[in-house]
């Protein structure tokens, strides 16, 4: 299994990052948006060191606009 090197979307508030990971669950079509399961996101938010919220993107589709503001590390 090939290691797939983590990218990041930083977020001010805990729910941009958590609208985003919802956007990403609903277009990979997983189970919850379906109301046939319970799994609703690729990723989660987590907070950062100075109180952001980051998203693991690496395997997500992401905009133009959001491969120029990603990052490598949080």
């Amino acid at each position: 299994m090939e290691e797939i090197t983590p990218v990041y979307l930083v977020y001010t508030t805990y729910q941009e990052a958590n609208d985003r990971a919802d956007l990403e669950g609903q277009q990979m079509n997983y189970s919850y948006w379906s109301n046939s399961g319970s799994t609703k996101h690729h990723t989660s938010p987590f907070e950062t060191s100075d109180g952001k919220w980051a998203l693991n993107v690496a395997e997500y589709q992401l905009s133009i606009s959001e491969k120029l503001v990603k990052k490598s590390s949080v």
